[in-house]
């Protein structure tokens, strides 16, 4: 078993790629071995790269272009309301609220 980590921190090896865990899955049996999948990245001409503001600069708007203009990976082109949460959380909460017709008590 490995340490705890606190919230924000990483433990050595609890990562992929560089980017901290978010869940573990513990099971009671030995799970199959499995690869990772290819990187989407890997041999693309990058054309999201263009999107992206001028001098790398990385804003919610020029992030935003960047996955409108992958090649790809045109899935993980987010959809409008995961675009208007993801953004504008207050109107976010509102559309989806109204969506599946749930009183948003958060804003109460």
């Amino acid at each position: 078993m490995t340490p705890a980590a606190k919230f924000g921190e990483t433990i050595e090896g609890l990562d992929i790629d560089g980017q901290p865990l978010r869940a573990a899955v513990f099971a009671p049996h030995e799970l199959p071995e499995s690869t990772l999948p290819r990187h989407p990245c890997t041999g693309c001409p990058a054309p999201c790269l263009q999107a992206v503001a001028p001098a790398g600069i990385v804003d919610s708007a020029s992030h935003l272009r960047a996955r409108e203009a992958c090649i790809m990976a045109p899935a993980e082109i987010y959809l409008p309301l995961q675009r208007m949460y993801h953004y504008d959380r207050a109107a976010g909460r509102r559309a989806l609220c109204a969506l599946y017709g749930v009183a948003d008590e958060v804003a109460a």
